[in-house]
């Protein structure tokens, strides 16, 4: 049998100590800026085989997907490096670094022909 919640003191800011405010369980301090509030604990059961597995599928799936995001990511800054060179034309240049700081796994469609094309002028193959 569970054994009944406990409850803990816990400081916080206090804002009143009326009683029938919906804070009513926020206690006076001698220090105006906190305030003791009781806490009910509250256990939490352990999980069910069921649920253990699907935590762990659920688990691998996003560290899989963490680990996709990754190989995109390398493969894009590989991309963007056999392009990239010192006599490359201005806007070429500002592209390719731009593109080069995308915080995102993929590009875009427009993005994705742009690339393609300066991979092509340059001869640049995988």
């Amino acid at each position: 049998m569970n054994p009944p919640p406990r409850k803990r003191k816990k400081a916080t800011s206090a804002t009143s100590g009326n009683p029938e405010s919906p804070n009513s369980d926020i206690a006076p301090s001698k220090n105006p800026a906190s305030a003791i509030i009781d806490v009910s604990a509250v256990e939490v059961p352990e999980l069910t085989p069921e649920e253990q597995s699907d935590r762990l599928h659920l688990e691998r799936k996003v560290e899989r997907a963490f680990f996709e995001a990754g190989k995109a990511l390398a493969e894009l800054r590989d991309r963007l490096a056999r392009i990239y060179s010192d006599s490359l034309e201005e806007t070429v240049n500002n592209l390719l670094q731009s593109l080069g700081k995308l915080n995102r796994p993929y590009l875009t469609g427009v993005e994705e022909k742009l690339l393609s094309v300066l991979e092509k002028e340059f001869k640049v193959s995988d």
